[in-house]
């Protein structure tokens, strides 16, 4: 059996007290494409980063072709044939298409071998050669996109990592987008990809894994990860507004309460907020100016109050450890 490209063996990571990850394992075979989903904050782009070696693991070891890079700085581990391409748009906007190309192409092979690396990334992104002398900064944000993933075009790594590549995207350029993932695991690359758009990456994964609150609550074939995904990620319920208000795990997070509207005879359903004076009921003494108190407050205030019933809960979050 041949040994995987990637192995993450009990992993954590943390940003200062704050910890990110805890005990994450999963394997990138080689030539494979496994998908790492999950909400937000559950800790996909820090597993990510913690891979390429731009945030350092805590605990845990990270195998790259069998190696350990545990504790490899970032640029080491890019030179051993890993790519991240995180999230955002990490071009040049004041250099044109061509000259962005160039200057990464003209990098990793060589100004030899740069007409040929410009060929092979204008035939996989027609969008790119049509807006060659154009300055990144003036394209569209899918355009911006396509320019941050041809520059892999050059030499297709061993392993690709890429993190939220539909973001914000229009959907003929996500077709775009996976079109040239697709075209670039052809040329022997695994992948990694971190996406909220589930369908789209399990639609061409083999496997999948499902991060819930930093911990792994999920892995297995894609071909199997719709419903186990939903019940997790939606707790059961349909996605269009069904679902219970939840904290990722925790207990449910209170609704906001919303106060009926008052009844002709003055009474309300919803119990007055402390300090509040109930319709016809005496209110309290008279202010020293001989007025009334100032409208919305206790007595004696001098400003508005925010009602209890207004107040929302949040979620919980894992406390450091």
């Amino acid at each position: 059996m041949t040994a995987p490209i990637l192995e993450l063996e009990d992993v954590s990571a943390a940003y200062s007290t704050y910890r990110a990850l805890f005990g994450v394992s999963l394997v990138v075979p080689e030539n494979g494409i496994v998908a790492l989903v999950g909400s937000n904050g559950a800790g996909k782009s820090t597993l990510a980063r913690v891979v390429s070696g731009l945030v350092p693991a805590s605990g845990g070891f990270v195998r790259f072709e069998g190696q350990d890079v545990t504790k490899w700085p970032a640029h080491r581990i890019a030179r051993q044939g890993m790519v991240h391409v995180p999230e955002g748009r990490a071009i040049f906007s004041s250099l044109s298409v061509e000259e962005n190309l160039t200057v990464s192409f003209s990098r990793r092979v060589g100004r030899k071998q740069t007409p040929e690396a410009l060929v092979r990334a204008y035939h996989a992104f027609p969008v790119l050669a049509e807006r060659r002398k154009q300055l990144g900064g003036t394209l569209s944000g899918g355009q911006q996109r396509i320019l941050s993933l041809a520059k892999v075009l050059a030499v297709p790594p061993k392993l690709l990592i890429v993190d939220e590549l539909s973001l914000g995207l229009a959907p003929v350029i996500v077709d775009q987008v996976y079109d040239g993932l697709l075209a670039i695991h052809g040329q022997g690359c695994a992948l990694l990809v971190v996406e909220q758009q589930v369908d789209r990456v399990l639609a061409i994964a083999d496997r999948a894994v499902l991060l819930v609150k930093g911990a792994v609550a999920w892995e297995g074939p894609a071909r199997d990860a719709r419903s186990t995904l939903e019940s997790h990620m939606l707790g059961g319920a349909a996605a269009n507004g069904s679902a219970p208000f939840s904290t990722n795990g925790s207990h449910p997070a209170a609704r906001r309460v919303v106060p009926s509207p008052v009844s002709p005879g003055g009474s309300t359903s919803v119990p007055p907020p402390p300090g509040a004076v109930s319709p016809g009921a005496p209110g309290p003494g008279p202010a020293t100016h001989g007025g009334p108190p100032a409208h919305g407050g206790p007595s004696g205030a001098g400003g508005t109050s925010h009602p209890s019933d207004l107040w929302v809960v949040g979620p919980n979050f894992p406390s450091p450890n």
